[in-house]
């Protein structure tokens, strides 16, 4: 029984030692980066997918619950705006539904007319007045993409 009780002691005695030895270690190490800190590394790009909708009641919450999933796989944000362009469906409410989720950020900007991107992909005609909503961040990267365009759905990180 002694020997039980002894051998308990002695592994708890072994334990407090490697503790405090891990301990003594990364105090060094804290210390010596702190007299060589290494460069900053750059942030990451973050992805701004720019969602162009018209009637897209059908696919609008798949597309963003899979960007959603997209994003947590990869472990890294990204920011959603949707443009709508005068839906007379739900796919306003469906979005809207989505942008309660605490886990992505999401903008809606309703345009009265269709929104023309040209090569420059600036926000021109009926959304410019919104373009603050859309702004480009030093550390975004803007991706616009009509759901009405099977050509630009292929911008999505999604499986083809």
């Amino acid at each position: 029984m002694i020997e039980g009780f002894l051998l308990i002691v002695g592994c708890y005695g072994v334990c407090v030692a490697l503790v405090h030895l891990f301990h003594q270690r990364s105090q060094q190490q804290n210390r010596s980066q702190q007299h060589n800190p290494r460069p900053s590394k750059p942030k990451p790009h973050v992805p701004h997918y720019v969602l162009i909708t018209h009637n897209n009641q059908m696919q609008v919450e798949w597309y963003l619950r899979s960007l959603l999933i997209y994003s947590k796989m990869r472990g890294q944000s990204l920011k959603i705006t949707i443009i709508d362009e005068g839906s007379q469906d739900d796919t306003l409410a469906i979005v809207w539904r989505m942008s309660l989720n605490r886990y992505v950020n999401i903008n809606t900007v309703q345009s009265s007319c269709t929104v023309q991107l040209p090569d420059s992909q600036v926000l021109q005609d009926g959304a410019n007045h919104h373009q603050h909503d859309a702004a480009l961040d030093a550390n975004e990267q803007m991706i616009f993409i009509r759901l009405n365009d099977q050509e630009d759905l292929l911008k999505l990180p999604l499986p083809h």
